[in-house]
């Protein structure tokens, strides 16, 4: 991994890096954004105005509210920072003269909600009282009612709909590691390892979820072999001067190795499970990992499971609660 961190560095220090997908109350992110996960600097003015806050510059540094005429924070805002509904935050500045700020401090400020969910590649943000909006939750919607069992946080368990949960979360741990990726000379997305992988997806989701999660997962499979391939061909000592000629090429490059990376660091544990003996609703607890930073994120995610036989479960649907 060092060999990979040391690439990244040298591209932050070329251009900002462009990561997953930023969406703000489900619609894209146009404004300027550096990194990915809950590390991510997003440009501060459209994102205060997706959010619907009004940014009013102020002794150098800029005042966020909701209400435009407000001035809560006045005496505590200066030069290099943004007081974002009262609460004082550090900028710094893109390269293209932008005024960055962190996401999820700001989002902590406001109660808006970010979720990172590296395995599809974006970021949601969205405020607490626009969550409502989203329609049910698969708990309402499914209507299991059976009774919930508590899971016992192990990977130990025996066969049912939480263990399938917990095993679509291994699966990803199947994928053949960057070192393994970097003796590739050819894109092979038919090689054991990925076979293994797709093999196990299927195992474990419907045909109509499979559908949705493997042409991502694949599409991802052949970026980071890509990125991989081109990256192995440049010598130790010429990394430097090959992110500072191609700082675009190698920054798309990085990103790839890094979100694969961070797909093989998914771990699960089981909090709940509730079935009928027909359906099931799993609650799980995800972590993953970014590379980049050694930050780890925990998010909720709820999955529906419909019976497929004897003690066969396969999962149907997936939502990221929290």
């Amino acid at each position: 991994m060092k060999w990979i961190r040391n690439i990244v560095l040298l591209s932050l220090l070329s251009a900002p890096v462009w990561g997953d997908k930023l969406f703000i109350r489900n619609k894209p992110f146009l404004g300027a954004s550096m990194g990915v996960g809950v590390s991510r600097m997003v440009e501060l003015e459209p994102l205060a105005k997706a959010l619907g806050f009004t940014v009013k510059p102020l002794n150098g540094g800029f005042l966020v509210t909701t209400d435009p005429n407000s001035d809560q924070g006045s005496e505590i805002c200066e030069a290099g920072s943004a007081v974002v509904d009262g609460n004082k935050l550090s900028l710094i500045t893109g390269t293209g003269g932008q005024n960055l700020i962190s996401l999820s401090e700001f989002c902590s400020s406001v109660g808006a909600k970010l979720v990172v969910n590296s395995e599809m590649g974006s970021t949601d943000v969205y405020m607490e009282s626009n969550a409502k909006s989203r329609g049910p939750s698969l708990k309402d919607k499914w209507g299991v009612t059976g009774q919930a069992e508590k899971g016992q946080g192990s990977r130990s368990l025996p066969d049912g709909p939480g263990k399938v949960s917990v095993q679509l979360y291994e699966a990803f741990g199947l994928l053949p590691a960057i070192r393994d990726l970097k003796e590739y000379r050819t894109l092979n997305l038919k090689s054991a390892e990925v076979a293994r992988f797709k093999s196990a997806l299927q195992n474990l989701c419907t045909p109509e979820l499979f559908q949705k999660i493997y042409p991502r997962m694949e599409k991802s499979i052949e970026q980071a072999m890509q990125g991989s391939l081109a990256l192995s061909q440049v010598p130790a000592d010429e990394f430097e001067r090959y992110v500072s000629s191609k700082p675009e090429l190698a920054k798309k490059f990085t990103e790839n190795i890094a979100a694969w990376e961070e797909l093989r660091s998914f771990s699960a544990t089981l909090l709940e499970q509730k079935s009928d003996g027909r359906q099931a609703i799993v609650m799980l607890e995800v972590l993953h990992t970014d590379p980049l930073t050694n930050q780890t994120t925990k998010n909720k995610v709820l999955l529906a499971l419909i019976r497929a036989g004897v003690n066969r479960w396969k999962i149907a649907e997936r939502e990221v609660v929290e």
